[in-house]
Order: structure tokens, then sequence, then C-alpha cells
């Protein structure tokens, strides 16, 4: 396997340096900085390594492998993947090409790409006479190589392998730290800082310029890219793989981009000159420009054209928001290209190394600002004063030729003649460097993007809502909204969740809403929400307060219940309620639009569903709510109708007619002598005189509900069926209200003097007494009709079974082991092959119930025989 570094030239030696000119001092053109950049799907191919450019890279970043070896050993496929250039920090993860991770049955050995590293004992087993350690000899210096050792078994389910490694790549030299020395990099650490990137690749005579470097100023930018931007994160990171091939001034200008910083070469050395504001260091007027031959200061002004400067920028950053790292964009824009008053020209800019949004989003505002604002040029000469001016100092400029106090950026100081200077620089603007996009120009000459001071959120509510964790119990968690924003510059929101001083939970969320983890019961919370803007200027906080209940929420709903009805049994299910610690569910019936409150318990069930028999025949709403450890109810019913018939095998045990009742308040009357219908009327003993005082006319209702106020009943005779009875009851009446509310019962008891009232007139229960009632109160009139009047029972039969043997002379008598009152039926089956015929008679229902058995041959003649018999009844 043949690898190689970038194709880059050796450097010179120190004694073959020449003095260069100043490096560029202004915005890197966007066609050096996008001639090596790559996308993200290129960045994480697998290549051949044959022949191929081993990469390297600053900060964290994911990259593609150079496939070196692979073979099948021991049933597995074997592969070497070679990485970059070491020693490295670490491989954090190996992926497949779509960002999920390496299943778990992929074997894997990670090599950092130390000097020291061994032989990987998989390769040397794998191929024959294998004995590199990938630690070779590059440019007279010994380096290592990162790689990966790869195993697949057969069984592993998975495509052609195409893996991606999370690499912190380069451990750099940072001067800041007294720990650490420049010329022994077992002392260097790891670091995601772009200007401890940069200062690497101009000193490195591996891959680099091997130049010297002014350190002081490398720890002046590095601290300016670890400056933290609203406090929040640090101004510039670094995460950035060097895998094209192109010259080191190339990749330096591209690294001074992410760093955010001027090269200045003073001589052999470099110096770095941080792009942020900057205090003034002189003032210059004509003065200290030296004058021509007429006199006029020798000044030269140019003020370039931006006409087809851009209006818009748009930085490609990688985005590390899913699994797959992706290219995602940032924008900057002059507020015309947004109305459209300013065409729409786009300067795009590919920064793969930046891995954050609101870092791509200051970028691409700096670098529009400083497109659009730093557009005049100055030149002029001057006199040995500018010994004291460096490349990079910020100067005022006041002279006849029309400027005043104009800030000036020097870029280059050259000797043109004894004791004579030129000066060149271009104009400053601070606000090119502010964190928010300024309306216009520090120092007025052209306008600057719309303004960026975010708008506190407006609409902000909280509610607690219950949801279902992993393991299938419940917790609750806050569930905030606010308005969406029309702000241009929107990045993102804020949010805190505050227990009095103590931060509970926060988090950044690109939409207008926020859910927090489980939250406590009873507990207090204050919740937060600011508006950052995308260069991380924000908004004050807006706040809203809530009181976690917790297990005290109200149990959700139940979604609803289905059922049906077989042969007198109801069959119902339903879907589980949301809610913490649902204790039962609580089932009852009502009449048809009845409500939750008048209806009849059937059971409580942790379940969810129910199969019961004790529901009576009618038409029936059946309702069902969730009931939870603190006694609370859903706060509405999920409800089914269902037609309910009697059981299938029920039969009518008995009826009653009633023509006797008991009667307060009430009085009998006939419509004529003709009427055979006996009816009954509400009627309180009122004279006619004080129930019409006045005209008949003024009388539009029924004459019988203008009576006094009182109670009115109608109370059947009682109804002894014999015997406890298990059974559908069912009470007929005809019955109305001529005014206000009239209800009939039926009521049953057991001992005759205990009652239960049945408001639906009918019920399955074992009672043995019977009675029909009919009451109005107050001002309330009944009146009803006593025909039909009636109860009847219906049940089902129990039975037994049982043989005996039949008499010649005498009956054969069974005594059943249980007491019945009615009989629904009796069967007799002779045993044998002759033709018998069976005979019951004397049946005797009560204590103990019997009845008696014949057998007769084909003669008629009475014999003796086995039989089996079997009895129903209730």
């Amino acid at each position: 396997m043949t690898l190689q570094l970038p194709d880059y030239p050796l450097p010179p030696t120190a004694v073959d340096l020449e003095p260069e000119p100043a490096r560029r001092l202004s915005v890197v053109p966007r066609r050096v900085v996008n001639s090596v950049a790559s996308t993200a799907d290129d960045r994480q191919l697998s290549i051949a390594g044959a022949g191929a450019v081993v990469p390297f890279g600053y900060g964290e970043f994911r990259t593609g492998p150079l496939v070196g070896k692979v073979t099948v050993y021991q049933n597995r496929l074997v592969m070497l993947l070679v990485w970059c250039l070491g020693e490295i920090e670490a491989i954090d993860g190996l992926y497949l090409s779509d960002g999920t991770p390496a299943p778990a049955s992929v074997t894997v050995t990670h090599y950092t790409g130390t000097t020291t590293q061994g032989v990987d004992p998989t390769l040397a087993n794998a191929f024959s006479g294998w004995n590199n350690p990938l630690v070779t000899s590059i440019r007279g210096r010994t380096v290592g190589l990162a790689y990966s050792v790869v195993e697949i078994s057969a069984s592993t389910d998975m495509n052609a392998p195409q893996f991606v490694a999370q690499i912190r790549g380069k451990k750099v030299y940072d001067p800041r730290d007294v720990g650490q020395s420049p010329t022994d990099s077992a002392t260097w650490l790891y670091s995601d800082n772009p200007a401890l990137a940069l200062a690497d690749l101009e000193t490195s005579a591996l891959y680099g310029r091997g130049k010297s470097i002014d350190w002081g100023s490398v720890s002046t930018v590095a601290d300016d890219c670890d400056e933290l931007v609203q406090t929040t994160e640090k101004r510039r990171t670094l995460g950035l793989v060097l895998n094209s091939k192109s010259d080191v001034d190339t990749w330096a200008d591209t690294l001074s981009v992410y760093a955010g910083c001027f090269m200045v070469n003073e001589g052999s050395i470099t110096k770095l000159v941080s792009n942020r504001p900057a205090a003034v260091t002189r003032a210059i007027t004509d003065d200290d420009i030296v004058a021509d031959n007429r006199g006029n200061p020798r000044l030269q002004i140019r003020l370039k054209s931006v006409a087809d400067a851009p209006t818009v920028v748009k930085i490609n950053y990688t985005d590390k928001s899913s699994d797959e790292w992706r290219d995602s964009p940032a924008y900057a824009n002059l507020s015309g290209a947004v109305d459209g008053s300013l065409e729409w020209r786009v300067s795009e800019v590919s920064l793969p190394g930046i891995d954050r949004y609101s870092q791509a989003q200051r970028e691409a505002v700096e670098r529009l600002n400083a497109l659009t604002l730093t557009d005049l040029e100055v030149t002029f000469v001057t006199h040995d004063e500018a010994l004291q001016d460096q490349v990079g100092d910020i100067v005022t400029v006041t002279s006849s030729r029309g400027l005043t106090a104009k800030p000036i950026r020097i870029t280059s100081v050259t000797p043109i003649e004894p004791g004579r200077w030129q000066v060149t620089g271009y104009e400053y603007q601070p606000g090119v460097f502010s964190d928010n996009i300024e309306t216009a120009p520090t120092y007025q000459d052209t306008t600057l993007p719309s303004p960026t001071d975010p708008p506190a959120p407006t609409g902000l509510s909280v509610v607690e809502e219950v949801y279902q964790l992993a393991n299938g119990t419940y917790a609750s968690r806050l569930a905030v909204t606010w308005d969406a924003s029309p702000f241009t510059y929107l990045d993102h929101w804020d949010v805190r969740v505050m227990d009095g001083p103590t931060l509970v939970h926060q988090a950044s969320v690109p939409d207008p809403e926020y859910t927090s983890p489980a939250v406590q019961d009873l507990v207090y919370y204050t919740v937060q929400v600011r508006t950052v803007s995308s260069v991380g200027a924000v908004s004050d906080w807006q706040t809203v307060n809530i009181t976690a209940n917790g297990k005290y929420l109200i149990p959700g709903d139940v979604p609803n219940l289905d059922g049906f009805e077989v042969g007198g049994e109801v069959r119902l299910n339903w879907e589980p309620a949301v809610d913490l610690d649902i204790w039962r569910y609580e089932i009852r019936y009502v009449a048809a639009s009845g409500l939750w409150d008048d209806g009849i318990l059937i059971d409580r069930v942790d379940a969810l569903r129910i199969v019961t028999n004790d529901v009576p025949a009618g038409t029936w709403d059946f309702m069902v709510k969730a009931l939870d450890s603190v006694g609370q109810y859903s706060a509405n019913e999920a409800r089914q109708q269902v037609v309910v018939t009697l059981d299938s095998g029920a039969f009518l045990v008995d009826s009653n007619d009633f023509s006797s009742p008991t009667l307060t308040n009430v009085r009998e009357f006939q419509l004529g002598r003709v009427d055979m219908v006996r009816r009954f009327v509400t009627e309180m003993g009122d004279t006619i005189a004080s129930m019409f005082p006045n005209v008949m006319s003024t009388y539009t209702n029924p004459l019988a509900t203008y009576h006094s106020s009182g109670s009115s009943e109608l109370l059947s005779e009682t109804w002894d069926a014999g015997l406890l009875i298990s059974g559908t009851w069912q009470a007929e009446i005809d019955f109305s209200a001529l005014s206000g509310v009239v209800t009939a019962y039926l009521e049953l008891s057991e001992n005759g003097s205990d009652w239960t009232q049945y408001v639906n007139l009918t019920a399955k229960v074992t009672a043995r007494y019977a009675r029909i009632r009919v009451a109005a109160a107050d001002t309330d009139t009944m009146l009803v009709k006593l025909t039909g009047v009636s109860i009847r029972v219906d049940a089902v039969p129990r039975e037994e079974n049982g043989s005996g043997t039949s008499s010649a002379v005498s009956p054969t008598t069974i005594t059943l082991a249980n007491e019945y009152s009615a009989v629904q039926s009796i069967s007799i089956t002779p045993v044998g092959s002759s033709a018998l015929s069976p005979t019951v008679d004397n049946i005797v229902v009560g204590n103990p119930t019997t009845f008696d058995v014949y057998i007769f041959d084909d003669t008629g003649a009475q014999v003796a025989n086995d039989f089996i018999w079997r009895f129903g009844g209730v």
C-alpha cells in the first residue's frame, strides 16, 4: 500500500528564505476558500488506499477511509481502514455512511497514529508476513497513521460496508499553556481552536510551510477565537479534514478565515493579526503626509464599485444535528435583497470546518458587512514616524483630500526612499465585527443589513401533559408554546425551566414550542423563554409559571368504548386513558342519554374489557371512566349504546297483574260511563274556587295541573313470588306527567320490608317481593292508566340431573338437591333397547322440590327399569 501526503512542495531551508511581502489583509476570495472545500458526502467516501493522499485534520470531523487491505479470515471479512495522519486525540466512533452506528456485531480496533504503535495481531494473522505498524518516515520524519481494523462476521446483516470515522484530530502546540513546548510534540494537546491549527500548519516542516511564527500573536488570536459570544459559546471553533491537493498558501489562507485573522510576513517570521475590533494607534493629518511638488499631500483614495457586490452571503457549513452529518446553509442578506429593492446576488462560500449554525451565521454577516462597507482604500507617503506603524494597526487619516478622521487598517508599510514610507490601508468599520447586523455603518459610507435586535417572545403559555415512558409507565411534563416570530434574523429560542433559583433544564429550540423532561408533583415551576438572533443577540426573558400537579391531574378520558350483546351477555372493551397512576376503570349503565351520575355501577376493573350478565333487558348506554389512585375520575365518560335482550336460555317464571293500588293525594276517575280504562290523577283536595279564581279562559294547561303544592303517589299491592328468584324483573305501567316530573319505580325486596328502587322499571337481581310505585312532588301532576299494570320475572334455569330405577307397582319419587319455585323442563330417558314410555307426575315445588316417575312398556304395563333424569327450573 503506497500512501502520500497532499501534494505540497517541500519547504526551503532557513538560509534560502527571502523576505516575503505582507500576506493578504482583506477578505479572502471565495475562489480560494472553495478550491480546497469538499462536500460532506465527498469527505466521507471510502476510496482505495493505493497511491492515495493521506488526509490530516484539526478538531472534530468525520472522514471516510482509505481502504488498505481486505480479506476473508476465519469466516470474517477483515478490513484495514486508514483515516489520517497521526498522532490524533481519538477515534470516537465508527459509523455507516448514513450516520448510524456500526452494528454491534462489527468488531473494531482503533490506532491513533502514534510513532510507537505496534503491529495489529488480526492483520498479522489474516495476511501472511504482515509486520507493518503503519509507522513510516516522510520527509525525514517518523510519523504514524491513524487507522482501524474492522472485522465483520458472516452473520452480520448489512450490505457492502461503507464506513465513516468520527475523529478528534491532531494535537497542536498552545503557547498559552506553560506546560507545552513548541519543540516537544509529546507535550501538545488536542484543540479545536483554529488559530492553533493555522500556527501548526505554518510551522510544520512535514506538511506545512516550516516557518517561524510570532507565538505572542498566535496567543492573541487564539484568545479571540475562545472568546465567549453572549457568554454561551466560543466565537470560533474548527473541525476540518485537509484532504484536497493544494499548495500550502491556499490552505493557510483558508485556515485564516476560520481563525478570523490575517497573516503578515515580517521577514522570516509570520505574524497573526486578529480581524477583530481594535483601538486607534495614531492620528495622521496632512502635516504627517509628504507633499508633492505642488504642495498637495501625496495621498490617493480609491473607492471600489459595489454595484456588483453580493447582496447575500451563503455559508455552507457542516450540520451535525442529525445522525448523518450533512452540508447546510446559513445566510446573511441586505434588507433590500429581501423586499426586492436590490438584486439578489449570492456569494457562496463553503466552510466545512464550521459545525455550528451560529458560527456560520456570524461568518456570513461579517463577510457581507466587509464586502459592503470596506470599499475605500487609502495610500499615502509619510515620514520616518511610519516606523512605529505595524501591519494591522488602526490609524485615523484627516486630509484636505476629503478625509476626516477616517479609520484605516494598515495593510503595508514599504520604504520607497530615504526617510520616506508608503503606507497602504483600507477603511476600518467596527460594525463589520459586531455580533449584530447593523442598520448603518459606524462611519457613514454605505448601508449595512437590517438590525438584529431580537424581539421578546409573545403569547407565552404552559400546560402540563401526561406522556408514556419507554417502560410503559406514565409521567408528566411541561408543554410550552409561544407565538411564531416574523423576525428575519431569528436563529432560535432559549428556554429555561426553574425551580425557584435552581435551573432544572435548559434547551435551544428552532420552533416556538418546547417540551420539558418529566417534572415532579406539586412543584411550582417558572418557565423562561427568550429570542436569540442569528448573530447571538438575545431578547429579554419572558416568564410564565405553573404548578405541576403530576398524579393529582384529572385522568385523561377513555378514547372510545366498543361493545355488543349476545344472549343477554354484554361484552365491552375500551382503549386505555392517559394518566400517571390509573387505579381502575369504572363501568356503569344508564337509560339511553342518561347521565353518568345516574348510572348503575357494574364493576371497577384493572383491565380493558369486561363481560357481564348482570344487566337487565332493555336499551342502555354503557359508560366507562378512568379512576386514579386519589379518587379522581376522567372529565368525560366514553359511551356506547347496547340493546340487551333476555338470556337465550331464560324463560318466564311468573307474572302478576295489579288492580288495587294504594293512593296518596291521587284520585281515580272515568271519562264516561262506557270508559273501561281506570285512570288516576293527582288531586290535592282543593276547591274549585281556590284552584280557579280567575276567568276560565286564562287557564290554558290541563285543569288537573292547577292544584296546591304537595306530593302524590300511587303504590301497587305487593306481589309475593313465593321464593327468592334470581332473574330479570320487569314492570309495565302506563303513566305520564301532566306537569313537572313524574317517576315510576320497580321496587324489589327479598324479605318484604327492605326495598330497592329501580327507576328504569327493570333489574337483574334476586328478589321475592315486587311492587310498582309512581310518584310526583310539589306541584307536579301524574296521570296513570291502570291497563296492563304488571310485573314479570324471567330467569335462566338451573339444572340438576341424575339416575334412578322405576317401580312396577308404585311411583319413583325424585327429590332435588335445591329449592325451586318454577319448573322449566323435566326429561326422562329410559335405559335399554326396549320400547318404553316415561311419565312424570306429582311435581311439587318448594322445599323440597320433588317429582314422581313412571315407566310403561309397549303394552301399557308399568315396569321397573333404569332411567336417567334431567331437571331445569328456578
